[in-house]
């Protein structure tokens, strides 16, 4: 071992004779400690909300959506539905388009996602807030809670039904409403709860509904859904070779990539803040080392004269920084993994009377934390390094 190593280690474990020296370097150990545990504590509660907003996403999303390259859909061919068949692929029909509901004179426009028998009911009916999926062949719908809420929409309510408008194709002179708008009405069945963005976004009703109400040839679909099954690089390459290279494969993460955009970046944005609170701790550290220097000058003044080099007592700081950023880490590390065990398995924090805050145990966030950390720490710890050094010349 080195001379510097020895002495910085005896630096770190040895009292100093100075109260307010010993009390800044505790300072600078438990503000590494806490600055640590409170990152993997934060990025681990976000990983779990991230992870339990996705889960519900993921239950209207299918594994694997097949959509047209240009255009809001295409004819689905029967020898493409032969070629599902034979590869023992389940799928489903989905039609969406946009449409104006009109209820009790309030309207809005909102996006109509209309599904046929094969769309897995029960992904959906385990997000339902209030009522049922709706009928397959009536002219019913389910829509989420938001809108629910606001356009004042009663269940299985008969006497004040929802409108739905669309833009009527054709030409020729406008006299009445029913010259540019086709409307047809529908009857909530049911309510359903999934994030903030779809519940004010989407209606769901059935494959039949939609279809008259955008006049859409029965073999038109917007996408063919696979919700039970992942297709494969080869079977998409048979599937273009057989019909064309004009349709696009888009998996769970594609399919919602605005979603997962906002949700990285403020997963980005959280772990930056707690990266300048880790900055500012460590710069407890920085003026903590400084004072043991100021303390320190007529030892080291006396290991000048005997020989020793400035950069090896520049050096004795530098790995004193390091041992106080590598043993905060590791405490707080462990703390940090502690707290979130104990969410997991006690439920301490609650968002309601029966949800715990959801957190997840994810090995990227604490490489970046140990990353970020010993970056932060090196840089500190040689800033001392060079700050004694100058000092010496």
């Amino acid at each position: 071992m080195s001379i510097s190593k020895y002495i910085s280690l005896r630096y770190f474990f040895t009292k100093s004779n100075n109260t307010a020296i010993n009390f800044m370097s505790v300072l600078a150990v438990i503000g590494v400690v806490f600055s640590t545990a409170a990152m993997v504590v934060v990025l681990s509660g976000f990983g779990g909300l991230k992870n339990y907003t996705l889960e519900f996403v993921s239950n209207i999303s299918p594994e694997t959506k097949i959509v047209a390259k240009s255009g809001k859909g295409f004819v689905l061919e029967k020898e493409m539905v032969d070629f599902f068949y034979e590869k023992e692929i389940i799928f489903n029909k989905t039609l969406e388009e946009k449409a104006l509901i009109d209820v009790n004179g309030n309207s809005k426009i909102i996006t109509i996602m209309c599904v046929d028998e094969n769309f897995p009911e029960d992904k959906i009916e385990a997000l339902m807030y209030e009522g049922a999926w709706p009928d397959k062949n009536g002219d019913y719908f389910i829509l989420g809670w938001e809108n629910f809420y606001n356009l004042g929409v009663s269940i299985n309510n008969v006497t004040t039904p929802v409108t739905f408008y669309v833009p009527k194709p054709g030409s020729g002179q406008i006299m009445t409403e029913s010259d540019i708008l086709r409307s047809k009405k529908g009857i909530a069945s049911g309510v359903f709860s999934i994030n903030e963005e779809l519940n004010n976004s989407l209606i769901i009703t059935s494959f039949n509904f939609g279809k008259f109400l955008f006049q859409t040839d029965e073999r038109f679909v917007s996408s063919i859904d696979l919700h039970e099954t992942t297709i494969t690089s080869e079977q998409q390459n048979d599937f273009i070779t057989l019909f064309g290279d004009r349709f696009l494969f888009k998996n769970s993460i594609q399919q919602n990539d605005s979603l997962y955009k906002m949700l990285k970046s403020e997963e980005l944005a959280v772990f930056f803040i707690f990266s300048l609170i880790m900055l500012v701790a460590l710069f407890n550290m920085f003026a903590s080392l400084s004072m043991m220097f100021v303390q320190k000058r007529k030892n080291l003044n006396t290991l000048l004269t005997l020989g020793t080099k400035k950069t090896d007592i520049a050096k004795i700081f530098f790995f004193n920084g390091v041992y106080t950023t590598f043993f905060g880490l590791g405490v707080g590390l462990i703390l940090g993994s502690v707290l979130v065990f104990l969410q997991l398995k006690l439920s301490l924090l609650m968002i309601t009377e029966t949800l715990a805050y959801p957190v997840s145990f994810d090995f990227q966030n604490y490489i970046n934390v140990i990353i970020i950390t010993f970056l932060l720490g090196l840089i500190a710890s040689f800033s001392v390094s060079s700050y004694v050094k100058k000092w010496l010349d």
